[in-house]
């Protein structure tokens, strides 16, 4: 469900109780876009006072007429340039103010204690904010964005917010403490330059669904006072972490116990990634990274099931994927392209993925140094690897060959052997404990293939390319 909709739907269970269809028009959303609309309304719903949702939009300048009006679930006002005073008027649920040129003050609106949101974003003169001392509780959602005479939050009083999105310059030290339950944005914000204005001003819940700085100065989260995620009171998971531009180091992070299941680290000046030797995430991406060249210092990356690995100008060397146990690419892919410097993509993570079933749009290989310029590039030096490095005596004759292959199996051991085509799927299968066998290759396409054979017993397996004519 979108922010909008969840906002009318809240309004509409508040207000139902209030409409009179006598009085009031009886829709969810009253939307007036020409001041004619508004001025109608005063003319032929003299006696309504109470409405769910009102939007006001495109150069309306008067509310006059709506000053009979004196109970609304949401407000709605956007792209007004010419409005300047609201009316005295009750929201119980949701209000949005966006892109009025003129519009000073909401003093003359009265909030909610409870309310679901709070959207102020690009109104350029508006700076009155005392209807906020009232609200306790947002359970949807706060944007503070591109407002630039609403600098500080300082008429919330311990305010508790779902989600809170912050753009443009803030003074943190003149905010009152808030209790963020889910998500909290810090983009664009010039003034922070620490993690320690951050824990002045809020506290968080146990978990929380996204934690982001893009283009902000936080250049550092150091371990020398600025912030330590243990200090995050009770913080202890974190679905979704982003960094993007100019963040410098992650030395907060070292040896913590916060559980991150989504890292994202964007057009930063990170050097390494020895501050994160805790982290365990489900997915990790690097992109944009210019002095980045290795994955050294995630010690444990096993919980790992994609990645996304971008335009990293110097990695070089990302040899610590060997200690994945199964990647499993899906709504995020494995994705590596634009590291000029990348060369060495078959470690041995990669390489079974690359020898199962997987889905080939969810994993791009592209644009990177000789070797790791393609899927089928990284394949062949799978394969190199394996036929170089075998566990086990096996022979596999004739290659290429037309209609059998041959497997010889002096050990007799007991083999799984299992035949895949290029895009991964699985073609035929047999077991096999005798020390010669005979495939039948009668009906598969003329092309390459692989042939992975695994010791049942111990799981160990080796791998070869086999060629049908």
């Amino acid at each position: 469900m979108s922010s909008l909709n969840k906002i009318l739907y809240a309004s509409v269970l508040f207000f139902t109780n209030y409409l009179v269809s006598a009085q009031c028009p009886d829709n969810t959303l009253i939307q007036f876009s020409s001041q004619i609309q508004i001025d109608q309304f005063g003319i032929d719903y003299p006696n309504c006072d109470s409405l769910i949702s009102i939007e006001i939009l495109n150069n309306i300048s008067n509310l006059d007429p709506l000053k009979g009006v004196k109970n609304l679930g949401t407000l709605i006002i956007r792209d007004n340039p010419n409005l300047d005073i609201l009316w005295s008027v009750n929201i119980a649920n949701s209000l949005v103010l966006t892109g009025n040129g003129t519009l000073s003050s909401i003093d003359s609106l009265n909030l909610n204690r409870e309310m679901v949101s709070i959207i102020l974003r690009s109104n350029p003169t508006l700076s009155g904010l005392e209807p906020l001392t009232n609200v306790e509780n947002v359970g949807h959602l706060i944007i503070l964005n591109e407002n630039p005479n609403i600098n500080y939050l300082d008429k919330f009083d311990s305010l508790t917010v779902t989600q809170i999105q912050l753009l443009g310059e803030f003074e943190f030290d003149n905010f009152n403490k808030l209790f963020v339950l889910s998500s909290c944005d810090f983009w664009g914000i010039p003034s922070l330059n620490s993690f320690s204005q951050i824990l002045n001003t809020f506290s968080f819940d146990v978990e929380l669904d996204r934690l982001s700085f893009i283009n902000s100065n936080l250049n550092s989260i150091d371990g020398s006072g600025t912030f330590y995620f243990d200090s995050a009171d009770s913080l202890k998971y974190i679905r979704n972490v982003i960094f993007e531009y100019p963040i410098l180091d992650l030395g907060g992070f070292k040896d913590s116990d916060v559980n991150v299941d989504i890292f994202q680290i964007h057009s930063s000046d990170i050097t390494n990634l020895d501050d994160l030797n805790t982290l365990n995430p489900e997915v990790l991406e690097l992109d944009d990274n210019d002095q980045l060249q290795s994955l050294e210092g995630m010690v444990n990356l096993s919980n790992l099931k994609s990645f996304t690995f971008t335009d990293n100008d110097i990695l070089e060397d990302i040899s610590l994927l060997s200690t994945v146990d199964i990647l499993e690419p899906g709504f995020y892919p494995v994705h590596i392209e634009g590291n000029p410097l990348l060369r060495d993509c078959d470690v041995e993570s990669i390489c079974e993925m690359l020898m199962t079933d997987y889905n080939p749009v969810t994993v791009i290989i592209n644009n990177n140094d000789t070797d790791c310029n393609s899927i089928e590039e990284v394949e062949d030096d799978c394969l190199s690897d394996l036929s170089e490095n075998l566990f086990f005596a096996v022979d596999v004759f004739p290659n290429p060959t037309t209609n059998d292959l041959n497997i010889l199996n002096p050990d007799l051991k007991k083999l799984d052997l299992r035949v895949y085509d290029l895009l991964g799927k699985e073609v035929l299968y047999e077991n096999t404990s005798d020390q010669r066998t005979q495939i039948n290759l009668v009906g598969l396409p003329k092309q390459t293939y692989i042939l992975k054979i695994i010791d049942s017993n111990s799981g160990i397996y080796s791998a070869k390319k086999i060629i049908i004519e």
